[in-house]
């Protein structure tokens, strides 16, 4: 594993992040994610940084970023990720897949969840740790960790990811009650560093599964572990307040939700959580 630390804050010269320019790397193997590491002190977002290496490419296939502030991170829908200077696990995962096609996008999101429940699930064996439809995780009620994915295509092709993730971990207090952390849970502190390494290993699992077409195994994972599945909720649909059940998703990744014993397909646009 190559592990680079960097002082400050970016940009910086992208030249400096690597000894010499390297050629993106087009591997599907699970066990490249991680072999290169980048830990910088405050980034605007990882996921920025990434994008940036990309459109210069000199980034391998695999290359994990992680940084202890993000000045701009975000999660779905443009919304604001809250995060205390080095106190939680702000990173991202770049991944240049070889030939899989634009429609396995959904494993790949439910790959990546899963892999971010696993971690949670180990750190809180006792508790319920659940996958909130699009791609958040929840212990029990309460939100610990936040996906960002940005997909680039080639024709019918996943030309590269970017997995943006956010966990919670060592954070005592939010402005949001939903939201937890591994030390709010369990009452104690972690090396944020020792938790990168356990997520890189469960990503890896899981990656693994997705690279090689293990579709009824993610599937099946994914709704055992779906948020409120079966259970009644309430949702807001354009303006109105239903009541309805989370049934699933489909393969475009729609929300399955029973509203009035009808099943409606709802994309991430179209409802919200209440």
């Amino acid at each position: 594993m190559l592990s680079i630390w960097l002082n400050g804050n970016c940009p910086i010269g992208l030249n400096d992040i690597f000894v010499a320019k390297v050629g993106i790397l087009n591997q599907n193997s699970a066990y490249s994610l991680g072999n290169h590491v980048l830990h910088l002190g405050e980034v605007t977002s990882t996921n920025d940084l990434a994008r940036q290496l990309l459109d210069e490419k000199i980034v391998h296939h695999g290359t994990f970023i992680r940084a202890d502030m993000q000045s701009k991170g975000r999660g779905q829908e443009q919304n604001i990720w809250e995060s205390e200077k080095g106190a939680n696990l702000l990173c991202s995962l770049i991944l240049i897949p070889d030939a899989v096609q634009v429609d396995s996008q959904v494993y790949l999101n439910m790959s990546v969840c899963l892999a971010l429940r696993d971690m949670v699930q180990e750190y809180c064996p006792t508790r319920k740790v659940s996958i909130k439809w699009p791609n958040d995780v929840y212990v029990d009620d309460h939100k610990i960790v936040g996906v960002l994915i940005e997909n680039a295509f080639q024709g019918s092709l996943i030309k590269h990811s970017i997995v943006g993730m956010g966990v919670n971990i060592n954070q005592q207090s939010f402005t949001s009650a939903k939201a937890c952390s591994l030390a709010t849970i369990t009452q104690q502190t972690y090396d944020v560093a020792v938790c990168s390494e356990l997520l890189l290993g469960h990503l890896k699992f899981r990656y693994d599964q997705w690279i090689h077409q293990q579709k009824q195994a993610l599937w099946n994972d994914y709704h055992q572990y779906l948020y409120k599945k079966d259970v009644v909720s309430l949702f807001e649909i354009q303006g109105t307040i239903v009541s309805g059940m989370v049934k699933g998703i489909d393969e475009a990744g729609r929300l399955l939700l029973q509203v009035d014993g009808e099943i409606r397909l709802l994309n991430v646009k179209e409802v919200k959580w209440l």
